[in-house]
Order: structure tokens, then C-alpha cells, then sequence
């Protein structure tokens, strides 16, 4: 089982446990600022591969290589402009489990999130949730 998360985070975590998908070793601040490292500590030691990417392009770019399978694909969403960046490329995610980690609240892109099929729109403040719906899908 992998996972692929999107997320634009000032952190970098443990390099032993996550990947990036680039890569790089710097992260631009943003607001998902501390959410990389706690989806490291949520997920990391009961998941074998977890890939980084900081950008919508690095992301579609990764799905040009060969994942294992099943992969589990978590967005976090730090605004209106990668949102609209991955309903144009959702193609990519046809038959892959979405998990959506919204960083704002805005009840019209939150409705927009739902053009991505996700299988769960969690809280990044609460990862409870969010890892419960994970060992659901990798329990299948």
C-alpha cells in the first residue's frame, strides 16, 4: 500500500519514513503549515510508502511513473487556485481513492471539492477521522 499526498507544508519530514515526489528539500511556507509532519506521525509507521508533492504539476507528473498498488491519494487544498488546478487534471485520480484536507473553510469550495469524488473530507486539525477512513481503505 502507498500513499500520495499533495501538500505545500514549511515542514520537511523524517526522510526514513516519506518521499518527495521532486525530491527537494526546501518547502515555500504555506498554509498547511505543521500538517506534513502530522500525517507522518498519523500514518507513517501502520503505511510502507508515503510520497510527497508540493505542487499540482509534481503531482500529475508522479502519476506518469509506475505506483504500487492500491494507492491511496490524500489533497490537501490550500486554496481556490489548487482546487481549480486539480478538478482539471481529476482524469489523473480515475479509480483511486481521494481523501480531500481542506486548510480553509469557504462553504462554495467546499462544494466544489465534491468534483473530485473524494471519499472523505477530513480536518487537518483532527487526523482521527481522517486515518480512520485511511485503514478502512487499506483494509479492502
Amino acid at each position: 500500500m502507498s500513499i500520495l499526498i499533495l501538500c505545500a507544508d514549511g515542514d520537511t519530514p523524517d526522510s526514513s519514513v516519506a518521499n518527495t515526489c521532486a525530491g527537494q528539500e526546501k518547502w515555500g511556507e504555506q498554509p498547511a503549515k505543521g500538517l506534513r509532519e502530522k500525517l507522518v506521525k498519523a500514518f507513517g509507521p501502520k503505511i510502507g510508502n508515503i510520497e510527497f508533492c508540493d505542487t499540482v504539476p509534481q503531482l500529475t507528473a508522479r502519476f506518469h511513473r509506475p505506483m504500487a498498488a492500491p494507492t491511496v491519494l490524500i489533497l490537501v487544498i490550500d486554496g481556490q487556485d489548487t482546487l481549480e488546478s486539480l478538478i482539471s487534471v481529476r482524469d489523473f485520480f480515475d479509480g483511486i481513492p481521494v481523501i480531500i484536507i481542506p486548510t480553509f473553510e469557504s462553504p462554495q469550495t467546499l462544494r466544489q471539492t465534491y468534483t473530485l469524488c473524494p471519499r472523505y473530507i477530513g480536518n487537518g486539525d483532527n487526523l482521527i477521522h481522517v486515518a480512520a477512513v485511511l485503514a478502512n481503505l487499506t483494509a479492502r
